[in-house]
């Protein structure tokens, strides 16, 4: 897997992210998905992937920093807009199949941890 260039704390925001998101495409691949789509705009945020994995659509959420676990930055605001633009995704592109939503945390320019079926409460619409 690729790491982060040497000069990562230089780099902007939007290029760390899609640094993370080329280490994430990397794995995903290597553990057997195929990834469909990056950085999807929809109204409510963007989907950073889309991939399968079998017959399962996964849409990824990938968060990064270079010293410390970000999983925190999940908070809910964050999860409800990430439900908002999966379902406008679904509908817009008549998904059928079974679907899930997962995590990849990058530091330090490797996964550090692959967070599957994160699950949303009723009240997020899944």
């Amino acid at each position: 897997m690729g790491g982060f260039p040497p000069r990562f704390d230089k780099m902007n925001r939007r290029e760390q992210g899609s640094q993370a998101e080329d280490v994430a495409v990397d794995y995903l691949v290597s553990i057997g998905y195929r990834i469909l789509e990056r950085n999807v705009h929809m109204r409510y945020g963007e989907i950073d992937i889309v991939a399968r994995d079998g017959d399962e659509m996964v849409f990824v959420e990938v968060r990064s920093s270079r010293f410390h676990e970000p999983s925190e930055s999940i908070d809910r605001k964050k999860l409800s807009n990430m439900a908002r633009a999966i379902r406008r995704y679904i509908l817009e592109r008549n998904v059928e199949s079974p679907f899930r939503v997962e995590v990849i945390i990058v530091v330090g320019g490797r996964v550090s941890r692959h967070i599957r079926d994160i699950f949303f409460d009723s009240e997020q619409g899944f």
